[in-house]
């Protein structure tokens, strides 16, 4: 599965648009959400989030149709400030949902704070995600974050350390923001988005952007690709497939050696110029021994040849 910038993606709760709409309306990929904790049966809050919930049944739909799936996690508004335990459980439990339904390992699951990053809660937010993080690379992903600008710059920095974030979610929420990036644009060619992912490359360090325009009567948002990789199921599986090596030099040739008996180690190059080399000699030597019509010289004649007068091996001169 191929996504690029410029691509659109779009990002979806409660409502369920028909797939092969969506697919035909150009959109190359959708978002789908888990709710933390919540996520699982059983859980005090599931009954309240259970309209949301990604399912297995809903992941293989969209796959049939071509589009591909980005995971975000999202309870409420602010869970994403209530420090490490809070994000351990919720990861646990999203990414087993997500896991059920086959997110491919490796791909992304997106945390939310869909709220105002109000700096002076960074640090609990930080501690959340750092959590979150660990527990879901004993499954295989990776985290992902939907915040304002200013947060995603803190996220983007080291101040994750080996859980480096990569996939950066940029809300349509232009206070949370003020990055200058315009509310609700003309996305309807693929010459205006270029322009417009050309534009957003020097306002965020975000993946994904959230425009505000509204796709099937508002009952979903509308996402510009902005970087790739996004971190989606079939991306992520496609970037895993191994191509099979190109075939290498053939190895040496192992050929007697002449003197000694034992093998030596050529390269086909070697053994073509040596070849070519004996072929000469061989040939020289014959030449030596015979005359044009290939009758053979006899010892005297031929030494007389070589030295290029008659030679008398009979009586050598002293």
């Amino acid at each position: 599965m191929t996504i690029a910038p410029g691509d659109r993606v779009i990002d979806y709760s409660y409502a369920r648009p028909s797939l092969q709409k969506v697919a035909s309306a150009g959109a190359v990929a959708v978002v789908r959400y888990t709710a933390g904790a919540a996520s699982l049966p059983g859980h005090p809050s599931y009954p309240l989030n259970r309209g949301k919930l990604i399912t297995s049944a809903e992941f293989k739909a969209i796959t049939a149709v071509g589009l591909d799936v980005l995971a975000n996690d999202e309870w409420f508004t602010d869970r994403v400030t209530q420090g490490a335990a809070a994000g351990k459980e919720d990861a646990r439990a999203a990414a087993t949902v997500w896991k059920l339904c086959g997110l491919s390992k490796g791909s992304a699951i997106i945390v939310s704070w869909d709220a105002s990053p109000v700096r002076s809660k960074w640090r609990s937010a930080r501690a959340y995600l750092l959590a979150y993080a660990a527990e879901l690379e004993t499954f295989g992903y990776k985290l992902g974050v939907y915040a304002g600008t200013p947060f995603l710059k803190y996220a983007a920095s080291n101040v994750f350390g080996r859980f480096v974030v990569r996939f950066l979610w940029r809300p349509n929420a232009g206070s949370w923001s003020n990055d200058g990036l315009p509310y609700q644009p003309d996305t309807s060619t693929p010459e205006v988005r270029a322009a417009l992912v050309k534009l957003a490359l020097t306002k965020t360090p975000a993946t994904l952007w959230q425009t505000g325009n509204y796709w099937f009567g508002k009952s979903a948002d509308e996402n510009l690709v902005l970087r790739v990789p996004v971190g989606a199921s079939l991306e992520t599986a496609a970037a895993g497939v191994k191509k099979p090596p190109k075939p290498g030099p053939k190895p040496p040739v192992p050929i007697p050696d002449p003197v000694t008996g034992k093998e030596l180690t050529l390269t086909p190059d070697e053994k073509a110029y040596f070849d070519a080399k004996f072929s000469q000699i061989e040939q020289t030597v014959r030449g030596a021994f015979s005359d044009s019509s290939g009758k053979a010289h006899t010892l005297r004649a031929w030494l007389s040849s070589l030295a290029g007068k008659k030679v008398d091996i009979a009586s050598p001169k002293k």
